[in-house]
């Protein structure tokens, strides 16, 4: 499994359901490691549809089927800064 967010830090995935809040706070922008991931329309998505396919597989579920709606990345974004 991936976390890409994660990876760009060079550090290891949390254990367990903590790799996805730790995914989700990684998507921050921090120099010299890269942009805020969820700042745009296209990486957001991006993000959202791999780590929601990635953690349905680690779990053992269907993945998600179609894109994320209209409200999902901004959705995202609110938990990031109340988790931050």
């Amino acid at each position: 499994m991936s976390w890409t967010s994660t990876e760009r830090y060079r550090i290891r995935p949390a254990p367990g359901g903590l790799a996805l809040v730790q995914e989700l706070l990684n998507t921050r922008a921090i120099p010299p490691y890269g942009g805020d991931v969820l700042a745009d329309g296209d990486s957001g998505d991006r993000w959202l549809r791999d780590v929601t396919a990635a953690w349905a597989e680690e779990q053992g579920w269907p993945g998600p089927a179609g894109e994320p709606r209209a409200g999902d990345l901004e959705r995202a974004r609110a938990l990031r800064e109340r988790l931050a």
